[in-house]
């Protein structure tokens, strides 16, 4: 795990080619750094967490097929940059906690055809929200809270449509 890393220690782990997972926790990086993740042909976990991202880096993400697994928890992510993932193949975990993520906003997605565990946020207080996913035979958990806040009571609809799977919401 690299927490607050500085560039060259980003530049150094991403020169691996046999890169299985990549943790990195906020720092002020430069993200151009990850560029090459599309390369890494074994990287299948990826945590990129606690600071802002842009565009080009959330499409990188989505290019980066051998992924199982996708954290995007504390960063800026929209539904629109989620959407990039939609065609990963091979993507069955995918954490969008306080991210800026409109659930309403995803619509449906492929990826819930694929998704095992999803994590996503809560409204903020005084806001709301909805949830809607259709046809996600293997989804086993879902999770709609924020780690860094008290009990969030904001009410959200919940609208589940084939999930033979689902054991756990939390």
């Amino acid at each position: 795990v690299l927490v607050n890393p500085t560039n060259d220690l980003v530049a150094e782990v991403t020169k691996c080619n046999h890169l299985q997972r990549l943790c990195i926790g906020g720092g002020d990086y430069d993200l151009r750094l990850l560029d090459t993740l599309p390369e890494k042909s074994l990287l299948y976990y990826l945590r990129v967490s606690g600071r802002r991202l842009d565009e080009k880096l959330v499409g990188r993400i989505g290019q980066t097929p051998q992924l199982a697994a996708l954290n995007l928890m504390r960063t800026n992510v929209t539904a629109s940059g989620v959407r990039a993932f939609d065609l990963l193949p091979r993507i069955i975990q995918l954490n969008l906690q306080s991210t800026d993520v409109k659930l309403a906003e995803l619509g449906p997605l492929k990826l819930y055809e694929r998704m095992v565990d999803f994590k996503a946020s809560r409204p903020q207080p005084g806001q709301s929200d909805e949830l809607r996913i259709e046809n996600a035979p293997n989804l086993v958990s879902l999770g709609c809270y924020e780690v860094d806040a008290w009990n969030n009571k904001t009410p959200m609809v919940l609208r589940f449509k084939n999930l033979p799977q689902l054991w756990q919401v939390t």
